[in-house]
């Protein structure tokens, strides 16, 4: 105060003003000077306080601007997510919907749009409006979905999936998961997948795994499980049942001439033949290859199988047109029935095919009924089955030799080399053992042993000086269909280092004639190594002299049928001097088997035979005995 008290003093004695130190005045300076200090001060004050509150500003102002940052930042990241979630709800190829609440669409992707057939513009309408009761209205519309589908939206929160499918076929494989917050649902976002392709091929698969893809019928798998529950509906009815197998005869011929796809065509067109003559309780199905399997439902006799088989039998006499032609086959039968030939589904199945083979062996194109006797045929069939199979190795066959002999000098000029097979000391007779090594494509290695054991023997004889005997081989129809006979006698030839002129094939006409122009080609290829090659049998096959012109053959070996009756039946006679005749007018040289007496020889000797074979002259004979005879150089006296 005293300042602000002097400087007031000395501003009046600037302007020559006396003021008493005493006066009143002074009083008031002192005020005033206390004033003008209040009132610095509280400047002072107010100065520090605007100071430090645009600091405290200027860093809030800095805090905040760093928050607004942050904030753009995060908006920034959010929108990335969101497009990154929306791309990947597009590119994921499934539906999303997601439901806010109970009653608004929140987010919808194009998948669902696609799935239900709604515009983008439609949605956003829907999503305006709010009401999820619209989008219910649209796609029950459009959509053949029970109402669960709707109800598991507001209310369901443990239903997490579903399947249905839309009116226009496609299905949907559905997913589904509640929004929960502190227990209460809040929403619910939705999959939707479309399984469609799936369940098609699904269904294709199970169709497929029980039904034959070329003629649409049930395949074994599913006639067996149909058959087994028609037993069992059967067995409390007393109902009667049948089971027919039926195989195409000749069926590999027609396949193998005119093509296979006249082949498959010929297996629809016996599918859709069979089908007409069904009842609606029957089954039919494609067992395999060539064969079917019919269930008769409700036979209740013999007679009543027995009228069906011959109807089937009877349908096969029209011919089947396929490519502008007609195409003629048959087909053999077997017939198993309920109770008495099994009550199992396998059973009948097993018992109708041994059935349909006995079919076969009784001439084809007729049907045959199962028997106890079948039964044990075929535990015998099966037992040589599995017997042949080791015998190769066990080294259970050998072969025997059965001399040809020339009628001019008496002289042997070659051999047959016959299969043998001893059996735990038993000789078991070929007729017991060929065929069913032919139906099991055993006989292919069996021939392969013949021929290299016979290339060893001839190897042996040459190596003796009697490099003049030829040793003939049979060749099963099978072997010289399938396999490669050529190779097997080129790899038997070089092996054991003989020629090839040492060997003879004999075939029988059934083997050529299946296929002429394949056969030829074969016989060509066999010939042109040097191997002679003669026709067996001759005269049981149709059409043979129509043919015999035309294969590339040595010799013709007519058949023992014709021999046993030569000296008392004209008609033979007359055949097999027919025979000798025109082979010779073709260039072929003829061997007569089967000669059993004096008689018959001077008769074929007459007709200029060349060669004969049979138990007159020889049985057959081991390797040694042959040998032996060989040494002795035992002759044919007539």
């Amino acid at each position: 105060m005293k300042h602000w008290h002097k400087l007031l003093l000395r501003q009046l004695k600037r302007h020559n003003i006396e003021v008493q130190p005493t006066s009143p005045i002074e009083k008031l300076f002192d005020d005033i000077s206390t004033a003008y200090q209040q009132s610095d001060d509280d400047r002072v004050l107010l100065e520090r306080s605007l100071e430090l509150t645009s600091n405290e500003l200027i860093d809030r102002n800095h805090s905040l601007q760093k928050q607004v940052n942050t904030i753009n930042l995060t908006k920034d990241d959010l929108k990335k997510s969101l497009n990154l979630l929306q791309a990947t709800m597009e590119a994921s190829g499934e539906g999303v919907i997601v439901v806010e609440g109970k009653e608004r669409i929140d987010v919808c992707n194009d998948v669902v749009l696609n799935m239900f057939k709604i515009t983008r513009e439609e949605l956003d309408q829907l999503i305006i409006e709010q009401p999820i009761h619209k989008l219910k209205e649209t796609v029950v519309n459009f959509a053949d979905i029970r109402h669960d589908f709707f109800y598991v939206l507001n209310h369901d929160l443990a239903k997490k999936h579903m399947v249905f499918e839309l009116s226009d076929g496609k299905i949907l494989d559905c997913y589904t998961a509640a929004r929960l917050v502190g227990g209460e649902c809040i929403g619910r976002v939705w999959n939707f997948r479309d399984i469609t392709q799936l369940k098609r091929s699904e269904q294709e698969s199970r169709y497929n795994a029980h039904h034959d893809r070329l003629t649409g019928l049930p395949n074994r798998i599913l006639f067996l499980k149909n058959l087994e529950v028609a037993l069992l509906h059967n067995s409390h009815h007393r109902i009667g049942l049948a089971v027919l197998f039926l195989d195409l005869d000749g069926f590999k011929i027609i396949n193998d001439s005119l093509g296979h796809e006249v082949g498959d065509e010929l297996l629809v067109q016996v599918t859709q033949r069979l089908e007409g003559l069904l009842s609606i309780d029957d089954v039919l199905c494609r067992h395999g290859g060539d064969e079917f399997v019919l269930m008769l439902n409700g036979v209740k006799s013999i007679n009543a199988a027995s009228m069906q088989a011959e109807r089937i039998i009877q349908s096969f006499e029209m011919p089947f047109f396929i490519e502008g032609q007609d195409v003629f086959i048959t087909t053999s039968l077997g017939i198993a029935l309920t109770p008495m030939d099994g009550d199992s589904a396998s059973l009948l199945v097993r018992n109708a095919d041994m059935a349909m083979y006995h079919a076969k062996s009784r001439g084809r194109n007729n049907f045959q009924f199962f028997s106890d006797e079948l039964e044990r045929l075929s535990s015998h069939r099966l037992k040589t089955i599995n017997d042949l199979k080791q015998a190769l190795e066990l080294k259970e066959f050998h072969l025997e030799y059965q001399p040809k002999v020339d009628l001019n000098d008496g002289k042997i000029i070659g051999v047959e080399a016959l299969i043998r097979w001893h059996k735990d000391g038993k000789l078991i007779p070929p007729l017991n053992f060929i065929s069913i090594a032919e139906d099991t494509g055993l006989i292919i290695p069996i021939s392969e042993w013949v021929i290299e054991t016979a290339c060893e023997q001839i190897r042996d004889w040459v190596a003796m000086g009697f490099s003049d005997i030829k040793v003939a081989i049979n060749i099963s129809s099978l072997h010289f269909e399938r396999g490669d006979v050529s190779q097997a006698i080129e790899q038997a030839v070089k092996s054991t280092g003989i020629t090839y002129q040492s060997l003879e094939v004999e075939l029988t006409e059934s083997a050529i004639l299946n296929d002429v122009d394949s056969a030829i080609a074969m016989l060509l290829k066999i010939r042109d190594q040097g191997t002679t090659i003669a026709i067996d049998d001759f005269g049981t096959g149709y059409s043979s002299l129509n043919y015999l012109k035309r294969l590339p053959i040595n010799i013709v070996k007519i058949d023992k049928s014709f021999i046993d009756e030569l000296s008392d039946s004209r008609i033979d006679h007359a055949m097999v001097f027919s025979i000798i005749t025109l082979a010779h007018i073709l260039g072929y040289k003829v061997v007569a088997e089967g000669v059993e007496d004096l008689e018959t020889l001077k008769t074929l000797k007459a007709m200029q035979c060349d060669y004969v074979q049979g138990y007159y002259f020889s049985e057959p004979v081991s390797a040694e005995k042959l040998t032996q005879m060989l040494v002795d150089d035992v002759r044919l006296l007539i």
